[in-house]
């Protein structure tokens, strides 16, 4: 092999002689290597094809090395996910005793979770219609006023009464067929 040195004497190129010519030598990496022993200097390193083709193959041997630790590190990585899911949930379980909500339905109401719905619907709808009863009988109660019970008649007579005692009233009945109200003849029609 030959290297330039850059200037130098020795051999000129082109036999001119001038001011400001460059002058190149060359020499081979032994000869160099003998001049630079010479200077005291260390020797250049002569790298063999074979040394070259060995380093090479070395370092395409370690990247695939990090490539495959690195896919293996997220495999791992996967693995390591996949065990804390499990083991998270196995905690969970231990601390889950006894039967779960739908089994105590199903105890309880005697079916699945489709019958609950069904008999929570009933119950609302009866809730709805009482609360509808009660609103009538409110408007009804409140529809009857001192002139709607003007000449109606209380079957008790005012001695029955006790104070602090509660009495339910009844009122006396009025004949309809003959439209006269008679005491004596109050319940036989």
């Amino acid at each position: 092999r030959k290297r330039a040195m850059g200037r130098g004497t020795g051999k000129k190129d082109g036999g001119n002689s001038g001011i400001g010519e460059k002058v190149v030598e060359s020499m081979s990496v032994d000869g160099a290597n003998e001049l630079r022993k010479k200077l005291g200097l260390k020797p250049l390193k002569v790298i063999s094809p074979e040394e070259k083709a060995a380093r090479a193959a070395a370092e395409k041997a370690q990247k695939e090395k990090a490539i495959k630790a690195a896919a293996d590190e997220s495999k791992n990585q996967e693995i390591r996910d996949q065990l804390a899911q499990r083991k998270k949930k196995r905690l969970l379980n231990k601390k889950i005793k006894g039967k779960s909500l739908g089994d105590s339905l199903k105890k309880v109401t005697g079916g699945s979770a489709a019958d609950w719905i069904n008999r929570s619907r009933r119950i609302e709808s009866q809730k709805s219609a009482a609360e509808r009863y009660a609103e009538l009988d409110a408007e009804e109660e409140a529809a009857y006023t001192t002139a709607d019970l003007k000449g109606i008649k209380v079957q008790h007579d005012a001695k029955d009464f006790k104070e602090g005692q509660e009495i339910v009233l009844t009122l006396a009945d009025k004949p309809i067929l003959t439209g006269k109200y008679d005491d004596a003849s109050l319940n036989d029609e």
